[in-house]
């Protein structure tokens, strides 16, 4: 049985190293740069929605969002900090959802539009939907303060629509495209909980905020504590967060007894400035940290199996509720008075090997040091299966494309299934320079409708491996491992009969092609270099060619770079088993 560090996404394992990466958006943690065909759509529809202000609370909330979304961002027009940004809110299929304005008269889509206003603005600014003017609003005023403004478009149709901003004094104006939808694009999350992860030095209680997501992934999540946004945003593969009262204001009122509301919003970005937001999904906390201990354990396990056979391999997660772990987190399976392993104390997350197929229980035990108590061992249980429940996921096999200039991996795949995955775990495989060990790094992990990705920082000596991630019965299973790697382009020498690494054709050549034409000499590595004309099948012609071109001044065979050998591409009809191992090299001239 085997025990290791679980680098990456949930259900990917790795070592450190230099790889590709996933390219993300504006460094935004779970915006992948995803490849979708609709963005290919035309600008469509000129149906005009209404418009109608935000409310405080909504508007503070998303005051929130447009912070985090234009973080790091410099690339502003004169009118906003950061760009603007377009999130729809509400959807036309989704009812009863989040309940709907009543200037909506029903279910309807609904657009917030949000800007950054740092100049006092008399004239206001334009709002423009697919070129036509909604409403005016209100600038900043003198008395006040640079901040975020917004207002609601009610009714927008499905379809790809450009709306822009304009500042009425300047006519400075900034525009964006967003894809409404009327379905949302997905799984909202679910059970909203609250753990007690001990206390902090302050004598505050430290939560775990759990919940979960059983359908398809969104691209991160939004969390909130009694309506204060708590951390940024947190990648889809997570489905808990420590809550450490340091990092909210007067620890957030955390003391046994206390009653909290927890609310998360998935969170989906179409572009970089343009996302989709779920519902306020709520949950209740009551924190109980009474029992003071100076260590408090690992908690909130998660288990989804990777690999499946006689043996298997289970990646487990944790949150831990120390920084670090002075003497390591221990591992356990079945037996939690005997620890399988150690890893370091700042890891969250472990592949358990060599599992067989059964119900078993995972467990994991912090350290924090000699003399200090050892908190309780944390487990999870988990239903390991012989074989995969989603064992074909897509049609065919990935699809990859190198890109030399850019650096970059194009990967395309097409669902086999009506029903998709929850999310996709991207790793790319490759054998370490310094080690010269294969090693798989987790990249990261995109929605399950997400159909193509490109991973940047390539070299092309990856291989890229998909697996697709579906949650049964509440347990979590990925597929078997989907692959695909760029094939090295082979090449052959005409002329080189009998030795694939032939780079100056010569007697011997053409003595293979008799030997094997009439002394029953074995085959040769790559017959298409015997094919000296290359004309129909291997012949005496090819070896009287081949002596008439080297003693007698005849013409080279086909391909050649005037009398110089050349490599040639082996396509796919080109019979060449074995091809040169030596081209595309220069090949020497006579």
């Amino acid at each position: 049985m085997r025990f290791w560090i679980l680098f990456g996404a949930l259900t990917c394992f790795g070592v450190p190293g230099n790889a590709a990466e996933i390219r993300a958006s504006a460094g935004e943690t779970g915006r992948y740069r995803l490849r979708s065909p609709t963005r290919a759509r035309e600008v469509s529809s000129r149906e005009v929605p209404t418009a109608m202000p935000l409310g405080p609370a909504e508007r503070e909330r998303l005051r929130a969002l447009a912070r985090l979304a234009n973080e790091g961002d410099g690339d502003a027009a004169d009118i906003v900090d950061g760009s603007i940004l377009l999130v729809q809110t509400r959807f036309l299929e989704d009812v009863p959802g989040c309940g709907f304005p009543a200037g909506c008269a029903g279910p309807c889509n609904v657009v917030v539009i949000l800007w950054d206003e740092n100049v006092v603005n008399p004239l206001g600014v334009n709002l423009f939907f697919n070129g036509n003017l909604i409403t005016n609003v209100d600038g900043l005023a003198e008395d006040e303060l640079p901040g975020t403004n917004g207002i609601n478009l009610l009714g927008a149709p499905a379809g790809l629509h450009e709306v822009l901003i304009e500042d009425a004094n300047t006519l400075d104006s900034e525009q964006c495209e967003i894809l409404v939808v009327d379905a949302k694009p997905f799984g909202e999350p679910e059970n909203v909980r609250a753990e007690d992860a001990g206390d902090d030095a302050s004598g505050f209680c430290k939560l775990f905020a759990r919940w979960d997501n059983f359908g398809v992934r969104p691209g991160g999540y939004l969390l909130d504590l009694d309506d204060n946004a708590y951390g940024g945003i947190f990648p889809a593969a997570v489905n808990d967060v420590l809550i450490e009262p340091d990092l909210v204001p007067e620890g957030g009122n955390l003391q046994t007894g206390t009653q909290h509301t927890l609310a998360v919003q998935a969170l989906r970005f179409q572009s970089g400035c343009a996302a989709y937001l779920g519902c306020r999904i709520l949950g209740d906390a009551s924190p109980s940290c009474d029992d003071v201990v100076p260590c408090d354990g690992p908690g909130a396990l998660r288990a989804c199996q990777n690999s499946y056979g006689a043996t298997s391999e289970i990646a487990v997660t944790w949150v831990s509720s120390e920084a670090d772990y002075a003497l390591g987190i221990a591992g356990f399976v079945d037996d939690l008075d005997n620890a399988i392993g150690v890893l370091p104390g700042t890891t969250e997350a472990a592949i358990f090997g060599g599992i067989v197929p059964g119900l078993h229980t995972f467990g994991v035990e912090g350290n924090c040091g000699d003399g200090i108590p050892v908190p309780p061992v944390a487990t999870v249980a988990f239903d390991v299966l012989e074989s995969s429940p989603y064992p074909d996921p897509i049609d065919g096999d990935p699809a990859c494309e190198f890109d030399e200039d850019l650096g970059e991996i194009a990967v395309s795949w097409d669902y086999a299934a009506r029903e998709l995955p929850a999310y996709v775990v991207i790793a790319v495989r490759f054998v370490d320079d310094a080690s010269g060990e294969e090693v798989t790094i987790g990249l990261g992990s995109l929605p399950g409708d997400a159909t193509a990705v490109d991973i940047a920082g390539a070299t092309g000596e990856e291989t890229v491996v998909l697996r697709f991630v579906r949650f049964i019965d509440g347990e979590c299973y990925s597929s078997p491992e989907e692959t695909c790697s760029i094939a090295a382009e082979e090449f052959f020498v005409r002329g080189g009969c009998g030795n694939p690494d032939t780079l100056d054709p010569q007697i011997t050549n053409a003595i293979a092609i008799f030997g094997f034409l009439f002394l029953g000499t074995t085959t040769p590595q790559c017959l298409e270099a015997c094919n000296v004309d290359g004309q129909g099948p291997i012949n005496l012609s090819d070896g009287i060619y081949l002596l008439n071109f080297l003693f007698l001044g005849g013409s080279p065979p086909p391909g050649y770079d005037g009398t110089s050998p050349t490599c040639e591409a082996i396509g796919p009809e080109i019979d060449c088993a074995t091809p040169s191992t030596v081209c595309p090299l220069a090949v020497a001239g006579f």
